[in-house]
């Protein structure tokens, strides 16, 4: 009998430490986000962190997520703080779809029991106060660096938009040097917080693209046999440009055999339908849920990405891995620049005949263009969701073990 009980409690010490050799190796297992919207309302902010999301439960993680407005569709723990409403900014936010988060500070302490690391997503008022949180509770954070400051000017049609992203710049830094370790997500971010001297260590990688995403043997439907396909998916903003595009195809001497679906929704939708409809395009306007865009992706013969300023266009790499072949603005302000493989895969900064020259070769080297398509599709695999999360982990678990070493 003693002997069974001595068994018993050996095996049980054993267990214990066995659990906690690997815990010590995984080093985390409760993660949460902080990002203002994680709601219906599709941005690129949202896409990306439902997908680290979905691909961290599937691989056994806990996370919570602390936002204004959320919905769980994976298993995670969703704490809504509320959104902001009042005020002349948080009005001109939600025309562009946006919303800034409010403080609810016993959701926030709830929230943070028992997590191991923060991780935070936008850099608004709801993740300072979070941040300040973790720093006096000892929880570790990391973050990313989504967007650039010069969107917040040129988003909107504002004079002074140097001194804006200046002054945006000088704002953000001073959140962003209190992380020890933040995920630039473009090589062009990376280069830009070197410039600025932010104090991070800097881990780039890519927000990471599902596989749902891919290449599929779709016919062309009815409406759209004997057209040549041009898609572009963005937000209908001043930046993302997509006048450029109906411009360019306006300005094309194949103009009549160009279909043109403009795949989003904004504060610049009457306007480019008006435009549209001035130089008589065959252009449609859809808002496309994730099944559906994916579809309509995989008839399309060539995605346009004319966006000037963006750091990681997320819905180019979604469009390249479904095969289709880009064509991108060739700015100095564009992270997107960087997944173009060829020359003819970039047109010249805001250049729309430029972008007439690019459109009518490949329409008229059909052989080519499929080429391109096979060589992008092959190269698609660098920029997957699992790829993504395995750098996330990384980053995490340094940042994790540093705080747990002292």
């Amino acid at each position: 009998m003693i002997i069974k009980i001595i068994t018993t409690l050996l095996t049980t010490i054993i267990s214990i430490k066995t659990i906690d050799a690997i815990s010590n190796k995984t080093g985390i297992k409760n993660i949460c986000f902080v990002v203002d919207q994680y709601g219906k309302t599709t941005n690129g902010c949202i896409s990306f962190t439902k997908e680290w999301t979905k691909e961290l439960i599937k691989r056994g993680y806990n996370v919570s997520i602390i936002c204004g407005n959320g919905i769980s569709e994976y298993g995670e723990k969703v704490f809504e703080m509320g959104t902001k409403k009042r005020g002349i900014i948080n009005r001109e936010a939600k025309k562009q779809g946006m919303a800034f988060a409010e403080i609810n500070k016993s959701k926030v302490k709830e929230a943070l029991e028992n997590i191991d690391v923060v991780h935070f997503i936008t850099q608004f008022d709801l993740s300072k106060y979070v941040k300040d949180y973790c720093d006096k509770n000892s929880i570790t954070t990391t973050i990313t660096f989504p967007t650039l400051p010069h969107n917040v000017a040129y988003a909107r049609q504002v004079p002074c938009k140097s001194i804006i992203t200046s002054i945006t710049n000088r704002i953000w830094k001073n959140f962003y040097d209190k992380f020890k370790h933040c995920n630039s997500t473009s090589k062009l971010v990376d280069k830009y917080l070197k410039e600025k001297q932010y104090k991070s260590t800097l881990h780039m990688f890519y927000n990471g693209i599902s596989y749902d995403f891919q290449k599929k043997n779709i016919i062309k439907p009815n409406e759209y046999a004997g057209k040549f396909v041009i898609i572009t998916v963005g937000r209908l903003s001043n930046e993302k440009k997509q006048d450029l595009i109906i411009k360019a195809i306006a300005n094309s001497k194949y103009k009549n055999k160009i279909k043109l679906i403009i795949a989003g929704n904004g504060p610049n939708e009457k306007t480019l339908k008006k435009l549209a409809k001035k130089y008589k395009i065959d252009c449609e306007f859809h808002f496309y849920n994730r099944e559906e865009l994916i579809n309509v992706l995989n008839i399309c013969d060539i995605y346009i990405h004319a966006a000037d300023i963006e750091a990681m266009g997320m819905s180019c790499i979604e469009a390249i891995c479904c095969g289709v072949t880009p064509i991108i603005n060739n700015s100095e302000l564009s992270g997107t620049t960087e997944f173009a493989l060829f020359d003819k895969n970039l047109f010249k900064c805001n250049d729309y005949k430029d972008l007439t020259k690019k459109i009518d070769y490949f329409i008229e080297n059909k052989d080519e263009l499929e080429s391109y398509s096979k060589e992008y599709i092959s190269i698609s695999s660098e920029y997957r969701i699992d790829k993504t999360v395995d750098n996330l982990l990384e980053m995490m678990n340094t940042a994790y073990k540093e705080d747990h070493n002292k």
